[in-house]
């Protein structure tokens, strides 16, 4: 009887590892189409918005809205937004309704926060944002993966997000006029931005110049002012 008890907790133990060893290797094919398909459809959403992206040259010749009414008349034709100059306090929520921006100009206003909604704008290619009273920006920039050129310049800045980096092909920085920054810190974490050409600064102190220097050796094509 004994036996025949210890027989069966065999074939109970063998029937269990069995089990576990299919189950495990399904799982891990199943996982692993799973990670093929997210994949590919990740990929074809990248390849469908770099060809919706504008040239440099077509998004000069692009119409600029100056007026939020005229561009929610068609919001998804506007594909750049300037609203310089308009005593804005904080980002309007209708600019996060235009899913295809390229370009948008908020100069010259009262803005104190880039605000975590700016990450729905992944077509940006230009942002300027200078001369407002920014204190902040969120570290949700880094979606704009587009970005070629942002201007923070003349703001209230203390620090900015280490993301900043991860801007894979931001070619122009503006961070002049921040009296508060730490440029030291800034200039340690844009060592890894390998496309960045133009970083303007003004007014450095021996103390930056000389991670200026090494940032330069970082990045030797790069232009500091």
């Amino acid at each position: 009887m004994f036996k025949r008890l210890r027989d069966i907790l065999i074939l109970l133990v063998l029937a269990y590892f069995a089990l576990y060893f299919i189950n495990s290797e399904a799982t891990t094919v199943i996982n692993e189409q799973v990670l093929d398909l997210f994949k590919t459809k990740t990929e074809s959403s990248e390849t469908e918005k770099q060809v919706n992206q504008l040239s440099d040259s077509e998004l000069d010749e692009s119409q600029i809205y100056t007026s939020l009414d005229q561009a929610m008349q068609a919001p998804g034709n506007v594909k750049k937004l300037d609203l310089s100059n308009q005593n804005l306090k904080e980002i309007p929520a209708e600019v996060f309704k235009f899913s295809k921006l390229q370009s948008l100009n908020l100069s010259n206003n009262q803005i104190s926060q880039l605000p975590d909604q700016i990450q729905v704008l992944e077509s940006l290619q230009e942002l300027d944002i200078s001369n407002n009273q920014l204190n902040t920006v969120s570290s949700k920039i880094d979606d704009l993966s587009f970005l070629k050129k942002l201007n923070l310049s003349n703001n209230q800045l203390v620090d900015i997000p280490e993301v900043l980096s991860n801007l894979r092909v931001l070619e122009e920085l503006n961070l002049a006029n921040n009296q508060k920054l730490n440029f030291k810190k800034v200039l340690n974490d844009l060592g890894y931005s390998r496309n960045l050409k133009k970083l303007t600064l003004q007014n450095q102190t021996p103390e930056v110049q000389k991670e200026i220097n090494a940032l330069k050796k970082l990045l030797p094509t790069i232009s500091v002012d």
